[in-house]
């Protein structure tokens, strides 16, 4: 076998693993328990519950290594939100749970790429998209397997001219980690909303972002998250 052939079919196969974004599927574990409810507000105050159908968070995660442009980047978003919200008068004092069931979130719906412009241009097709879903469950990522969910409560809350300086913890596969994240609220008689966006590494929330060919397909540890809670008062 000539060097040239051998270097000609070295990338061919990595060009294949790069386009499907997809590893083997994990050995199945033990029954996921059942995806878990918010916990019963511990102030007094106006409660709000998460509305599903209008809220959403998006993480846009971007490629990396030396053959990333033969990948793509990816738009990963949660339909799935519930969760309540407490106002107190004193409104820098408001708790707040979230839970966002892993398994339901949606990867590189046409839509939403469309929506975040140039760098999300390209379509992404199913496989690829089944492939990037798999590698998200893994245990090394969002292991949802054993954790169907991810939780995100309020820690510290703070005025920032007209918006808030948010402290929240993350509950991830069982651990918990802090990010802080300006958020932009607006209240009405009947529902309220939240709107936002940070970055962060992956590495800081426990999770090992995604790699192969020995690196040079990456998904970079950084990411982009954005949220846009709506919430109803509770009657």
């Amino acid at each position: 076998m000539s060097v040239k052939f051998w270097l000609y079919a070295m990338a061919m196969t990595i060009t294949a693993l790069l386009a499907s974004c997809q590893v083997p599927p994990p050995k199945p574990g033990p029954p996921a328990p059942a995806p878990a409810t918010p916990a019963a507000p511990a102030i007094s105050g106006r409660l709000y519950r998460v509305v599903q159908s209008e809220s959403e968070v998006r993480v846009l995660v971007y490629r990396g290594g030396s053959l990333a442009k033969l990948g793509h980047n990816h738009v990963i978003a949660s339909h799935d939100l519930g969760g309540t919200v407490v106002v107190p008068e004193d409104r820098t004092q408001t708790e707040f749970e979230i839970v966002m069931p892993t398994a339901p979130l949606a990867v590189d719906e046409p839509d939403k790429r469309a929506e975040e412009g140039v760098d999300f241009s390209t379509q992404v097709n199913d496989s690829a998209r089944e492939g990037t879903h798999r590698n998200m469950m893994r245990p090394e990522v969002l292991d949802g397997d054993h954790y169907p969910v991810v939780t995100v409560r309020s820690r510290s809350i703070t005025r920032a001219g007209d918006d808030y300086d948010v402290g929240f913890e993350v509950e991830l596969r069982g651990l918990r980690h802090e990010l802080h994240a300006p958020v932009h609220v607006v209240f009405d008689d009947r529902q309220l909303t939240a709107t936002g966006e940070l970055s962060f590494k992956q590495s800081d929330l426990g999770i090992t972002p995604f790699s192969a060919a020995l690196g040079a397909l990456a998904i970079k540890d950084e990411v982009r998250l954005k949220f846009d809670i709506r919430a109803a008062l509770s009657d």
